[in-house]
């Protein structure tokens, strides 16, 4: 459950699972946003960032995904792009950090699913960056996509989520 505080909203769980031991911060002048069983995101004037619980990366199950995310997306998806690979900290916990672009003349296509099944794709000409991080719970995609103008904005909104992130 999202409530406000005086930064921003402060964001509870994911949305059918409120009780999920994860908090964080989006930053001010940022609305709730989610949109599918899973999710949590926010945004503000077409810059959107969230979070996702997830059920499935290229159709396989969390739960079998190998610890190097990146490199599990980038030789079984050809028509995606990664880049920027580094190695995070979320709320204490290691994480990895990457960025996933469309290849060109290539279609979109669903990525990665929530738990409860709500999928997502990569908008074709828009960079998403992504940090994924293990939890005791299940794996937690955070992530923010946008187009060349919104690069620094949508940026600065992640930081701002990761720098927050309490897990409880």
């Amino acid at each position: 459950m999202a409530v406000t505080a005086g930064a921003g909203v402060v964001v509870d769980g994911f949305v059918g699972f409120d009780d999920f031991p994860m908090r964080f911060e989006a930053p001010a002048g940022f609305s709730e946003a989610s949109e599918g069983v899973g999710t949590r995101l926010v945004s503000k004037d077409g810059v959107g960032a969230g979070a996702v619980l997830v059920g499935s990366v290229n159709s396989t199950a969390a739960g079998d995904l190998p610890a190097d995310l990146a490199d599990f997306i980038r030789t079984g998806r050809p028509n995606v792009r990664v880049g920027e690979v580094r190695t995070a900290t979320v709320g204490g916990v290691p994480a990895q950090s990457f960025t996933l672009t469309q290849a060109p003349g290539t279609n979109p296509s669903d990525l990665w699913c929530a738990r409860d099944g709500y999928c997502f794709k990569l908008i074709g000409n828009k960079p998403m960056d992504m940090t994924a991080v293990r939890t005791s719970e299940g794996l937690v995609l955070f992530f923010v996509e946008y187009s060349a103008e919104e690069r620094d904005t949508a940026r600065e909104a992640m930081k701002h989520v990761l720098a927050t992130v309490i897990w409880k």
